[in-house]
C-alpha cells in the first residue's frame, strides 16, 4: 500500500495553486486495481486519424520527447495527443503485465483516479439541468441522514472543494481501513461525524469526501447506482465503451495491472476496495475514451454550453478570490496558454489529462506505474507544450570547476523567515529551502542551473553586479519568477559526499 499524501492540509486552507500541481496535486491516492492478465489487441481508437508527412514528423517529435523516460521491461504508460478532434499521436510504452512480459497497448484500460471527478460533476449538472437538483441545495436536505454541521453546505461547495468537510484520505486511521473490502456506507461512516475544518465557501481544501457525497446524491436523486447512472447517462451516449466503474467493465481483461516499487523492486499493488474511490476516483478508462470525452466537451454534448462553461470556470470563494478549480477541473497555464486539467494518482497508477481550448489540443497520459518519475503531469504538459508550438526549454547539464560553482554558493532570502541555501559538496551543488530537504541542481551555464525532471520545472539564474559578484537568484518555478537577494550568511563548502533529499 503506497503512502498517502495530504493534498491540502487544513493548516494551510488559503494555499493557492499557482500552476496546478505545485500547491495541490489532485488525486484519490488510495485505491488499487483488481486485474486479470491482459492480452494484446489491435483496435482503432475511434478518433479520426491523420496520415501525412506532417503527422509523421509530429509523431516523431512526441516520441522523442517521451521514449527516454520508459523502460521496455517495466510498467509504462499509454499516451494520446489530439488536435481539433483528430489523433496526431497515440502510443504505449512499457509493460501491462511485468510477470508475463505483456506489452502495453493504447487501448488498454487503467484506473484514472481523480479524473473521475469531472465525470461525477457532469452527472450532477445533468440532474441540475433536469430540475431535480440545484447547486444551492443544502446537503442535509438532499441527504438528511448526513450529520448536520451547523453550517449550510451546498452542492456547489462539494463540487468546488470548498465545503470544509475533511478529506477522509488524510484522516488519522485511514490506513487501518484502506486494505479492507468496504461497502460505500462503511466508508461514509468513517468520516461523516467529523467537524468542519472551516466555514463552507471560505477556503479551497481538496476533499475526496465531497465527491464521495456527490456520488450518494446521484444515487439518491436518480434512483440508480452510481455505476449504472454513469454507464447509462454519460458513457453510453458518448460511445465510451471502455470507461466504467471498476469491476463493471464490459471486458475486464482490457484492464491492466498497477505496479509500484517496493523493497524487492517492481511489484503489483495490493488490491483494495473500489468503493473507497467511489465517485471520487474509481473509474477506469482508456486514452481513446478520454479523447472522446474531450470531443464531447468541445461539442457541448450531455450539457448545455452554459453548464460546461460553469464547470470549467474557476470557482470564486466567499472572499472574492479564485480557487483555480471549477467542477472537476483545475485551471492551469502551459507556456502561458490557458488549460483545464486534472490528475489521478493512486497506488499503482499515475494519470493526467489536459485540454487546451484555444489550440484545440488534448493530451492524456495513463500509467500503470504508481511511482512514475517524472509523473504523468510532467510528461503530459511537456508534449502539450510541443503540440501548441511552445515547447519547454531543454537544459543539458555541464561540468563546472569548483571555483565557478563556489561563486553561487550562499544564502538567498525568500521572505522574513525563509531562505534558500546553495551549497557545494565536492563536484555536486545543492539547493535547500528552510525546513525542506536538499535537492541537487545541475549547471547548464556558469550562472544557470536546473532541477532534473522537476514537476515544477525549476530553473534558476544567478545575477551579478558590475563587479562580477552574485547578488540575487531568480528562480523560475511553474513558469513564474521569484527573486531572492543574496544575504551575508556564510555557507560552508564540503568536499564530502552528500545525499540529496526529495
Amino acid at each position: 500500500m503506497s503512502s498517502i499524501e495530504n493534498k491540502n492540509p487544513a493548516a494551510q486552507p488559503n494555499a493557492k495553486n499557482t500552476r496546478g500541481l505545485g500547491k495541490f496535486s489532485l488525486s484519490i491516492l488510495a485505491a488499487s486495481l483488481f486485474a486479470l492478465p491482459v492480452a494484446t489487441w489491435a483496435q482503432s481508437s475511434g478518433v479520426t486519424q491523420i496520415s501525412s508527412a506532417a503527422s509523421n514528423a509530429a509523431e516523431q517529435s512526441f516520441d522523442d520527447a517521451l521514449s527516454g523516460y520508459f523502460n521496455a521491461e517495466l510498467p509504462g504508460a499509454t499516451v494520446i495527443v489530439t488536435r481539433d478532434g483528430k489523433t496526431v499521436f497515440r502510443k504505449a510504452y512499457g509493460l501491462a503485465d511485468v510477470e508475463h512480459k505483456t506489452a502495453l497497448q493504447p487501448e488498454m484500460m487503467m484506473r484514472i483516479g481523480s479524473i473521475t471527478k469531472q465525470f461525477t460533476a457532469v452527472a450532477i449538472l445533468q440532474l441540475v439541468e433536469t430540475g431535480k437538483l440545484s447547486l444551492n441545495d443544502d446537503l442535509n436536505t438532499v441527504l438528511p441522514d448526513f450529520p448536520a454541521k451547523g453550517q449550510k453546505i451546498t452542492i456547489e461547495h462539494l463540487l468546488t472543494h470548498s465545503s470544509g468537510i475533511k478529506n477522509f484520505l488524510a484522516m488519522p486511521g485511514f490506513a487501518g481501513i484502506a486494505g479492507k473490502q468496504l461497502a460505500v456506507g462503511e466508508v461514509l461512516d468513517f468520516f461523516k461525524n467529523e467537524p468542519l475544518e472551516f466555514t463552507p465557501g471560505e477556503h479551497f481544501a481538496y476533499s475526496n469526501s465531497g465527491y464521495f457525497l456527490l456520488g450518494l446524491i446521484i444515487e439518491k436523486i436518480s434512483g440508480l447506482s452510481y455505476a449504472d447512472y454513469m454507464a447509462q447517462h454519460v458513457f453510453s451516449p458518448l460511445d465510451m465503451r471502455h470507461t466504467a466503474f471498476e469491476g463493471q467493465e464490459r471486458d475486464a481483461q482490457r484492464r491492466v495491472e498497477g505496479y509500484t516499487r517496493g523493497a524487492d523492486g517492481i511489484q503489483k499493488v495490493n488490491a483494495i476496495s473500489a468503493n473507497i474511490g467511489y465517485a471520487a476516483g474509481a473509474l477506469v478508462s482508456t486514452v481513446d475514451d478520454l479523447a472522446r470525452w474531450d470531443q464531447a466537451i468541445a461539442a457541448n454534448k450531455l450539457l448545455k454550453p452554459a453548464s460546461w462553461q460553469q464547470a470549467l470556470r474557476p470557482h470564486v470563494l466567499n472572499g472574492g478570490q479564485s480557487s483555480d478549480y471549477g467542477y472537476g477541473w483545475m485551471s492551469i497555464k502551459i507556456q502561458g496558454v490557458a488549460a483545464s486539467a486534472h490528475d489521478g494518482i493512486i497506488p499503482g497508477f499515475n494519470s493526467f489529462a489536459v485540454r487546451i481550448p484555444e489550440q484545440k489540443v488534448f493530451v492524456a497520459v495513463l500509467s500503470n506505474n504508481g511511482r512514475l518519475n517524472p509523473g504523468a503531469a510532467y510528461l503530459a504538459e511537456k508534449i502539450a507544450a510541443i503540440a501548441i508550438g511552445k515547447p519547454f526549454p531543454e537544459y543539458k547539464a555541464i561540468q563546472l570547476a569548483p571555483s565557478v560553482l563556489d561563486q553561487v554558493v550562499g544564502a538567498y532570502k525568500i521572505n522574513a523567515k525563509e531562505e534558500r541555501i546553495i551549497s557545494r559538496v565536492g563536484s555536486q551543488i545543492f539547493m535547500q529551502r528552510s525546513g525542506k530537504n536538499k535537492m541537487e541542481i545541475f549547471p547548464c551555464s556558469a550562472t544557470e542551473f536546473f532541477v532534473k525532471d522537476s514537476p515544477a520545472r525549476i530553473h534558476m539564474r544567478f545575477e551579478k553586479n558590475a563587479n562580477g559578484e552574485v547578488t540575487q537568484m531568480v528562480l523560475v518555478q511553474n513558469q513564474e519568477e521569484s527573486i531572492s537577494p543574496r544575504t551575508g550568511n556564510q555557507v560552508p563548502v564540503s568536499a564530502d559526499a552528500a545525499r540529496a533529499g526529495g
